[in-house]
């Protein structure tokens, strides 16, 4: 991982969550709109874990808004199965946070999906805004002992 241009590598943060039958789609399997809300639950979890609150940065009148988002599927989720969403942040620049995640189907720990995103700290006017002093004390922290 790069912290502000710095070389840093951190343990993934993991969350273990199970299919819900309202997730699946007509052919049984999770529908691949709901693994974004997966990936998006274990960003939140990982940044309440640094002590960084998404709903405290809104009430701020800023936002950490997902700018980009890549996945790559390798194998379905089906009702009742368990699985982990891990997380871990490679790479911190001024402005902008990108996320490496995968989830993997439980106990076997199979891989189902990779998954990339980059988060972007925005302004009240929803412009781009440097990562406040704060949060980047957090991030900082967080990547030094994980």
């Amino acid at each position: 991982m790069t912290f502000l241009g710095e070389p840093y590598m951190s343990n993934p943060f993991e969350i273990e969550l199970a299919v819900r039958d309202s997730e699946l789609d007509a052919f049984g399997v999770v529908n691949n709109a709901i693994f974004s809300v997966y990936i998006e639950h274990g960003r939140h979890e990982l940044l309440r874990d640094m002590g960084l609150d998404i709903k405290a940065i809104m009430r701020t009148g800023d936002a950490l808004a997902l700018a980009e988002q890549t996945l790559k599927f390798f194998g379905p989720l089906r009702s009742g199965d368990h699985f982990i969403v891990s997380t871990r942040i490679s790479k911190v620049s001024a402005v902008r946070l990108i996320f490496e995640q995968a989830v993997f189907r439980l106990p076997e720990k199979e891989k189902v999906l990779e998954a990339s995103s980059v988060g972007c700290f925005l302004d009240k006017r929803y412009k781009p805004t440097r990562i406040p002093a704060d949060a980047r004390v957090k991030l900082k922290l967080y990547c030094d002992t994980h």
